[in-house]
């Protein structure tokens, strides 16, 4: 009787010690309640809008056994691992590398910045590509992902990347016309190369070029009851010209120097392919 008492108590101790083991391997979850801005800004919420990167990139990090905040930190090591890890489907991956590339750029470059190097516009454009990829070279297409909260996420990458970059460029110069025919070359950057069109711009007579490009995310107007916006894909842009006077107002003494803006969208494509093909792993 003592015996068998004895290895019945022995059993219970090792079940508890085993039980005890199991729920310290376990993580604890637990459940709380949230409201609705909580809810979006979790959804939505990216590196663009609060400074974090969104819960998908966060998901994708996880499933590489990648920890989030320390890739935020420092991008380059889980870009890498990003882009060779198994896994993961294309459009995760490409979603992922364009957030963590953007971070990685924005980073990198100082705030008005007002000459870029090659080096930063390597990173914006390979940000812009990844972008460009998941939006058109992705498993589904954006019909298939239109009410899709990541695609809104994506395009904005893209566009901010795009609106950075041609800032960037026209700073540079890079868009001056040339006096003889009008049109920007090729310009070769970091690597790449950047296919300059302003074929379908339409500028005011007499004037080749903008004055100034700023982007509109930089401007706020007050004063005006409405404003007409169209939401798309590209960089969004005021172009600011000096605009030459009508010889009448010369001949009268008007003044010579009137200013006169123009809001356009500019559509570049930036993807790189025109100087080596996709690879997410580049």
């Amino acid at each position: 009787m003592t015996r068998s008492l004895a290895s019945w108590t022995s059993r219970c101790a090792a079940l508890a010690l085993l039980t005890s083991g199991l729920l310290c391997g376990c993580a604890m979850v637990t459940v709380s309640s949230q409201g609705p801005e909580q809810d979006i800004v979790m959804r939505r919420g990216d590196i663009l809008s609060t400074g974090r990167l969104s819960a998908a990139t966060r998901d994708t990090l996880h499933i590489a056994a990648l920890d989030g905040n320390t890739c935020q930190r420092e991008p380059p090591d889980c870009i890498n691992t990003i882009s060779t890890v198994s896994g993961i489907n294309t459009d995760r991956r490409l979603s992922s590398l364009a957030e963590l590339s953007l971070q990685m750029a924005i980073t990198n470059t100082p705030v008005n910045a007002s000459d870029w190097s090659d080096a930063q516009f390597d990173l914006w454009l390979r940000a812009a590509r990844f972008a460009y990829a998941f939006l058109f070279l992705g498993e589904r297409t954006a019909g298939g992902r239109a009410f899709e909260d990541r695609q809104t996420q994506v395009r904005d990458n893209y566009n901010y990347a795009v609106q950075e970059l041609a800032h960037a460029l026209f700073l540079r110069g890079a868009l001056a016309t040339d006096a003889g025919n009008g049109v920007p070359g090729t310009q070769y950057i970091a690597g790449w190369s950047i296919h300059l069109d302003l074929s379908r711009t339409r500028l005011p007579e007499g004037v080749r070029e903008p004055r100034e490009v700023i982007p509109t995310s930089r401007l706020s107007f007050a004063g005006i009851r409405s404003i007409y916006r169209r939401d798309g894909l590209g960089a969004e842009l005021v172009a600011v010209m000096n605009v030459p006077p009508p010889e009448d107002d010369v001949d009268a003494g008007g003044d010579a120097g009137g200013d006169a803006s123009a809001d356009t969208r500019v559509s570049t494509g930036v993807d790189g392919r025109a100087s080596a093909p996709f690879n997410p792993g580049v």
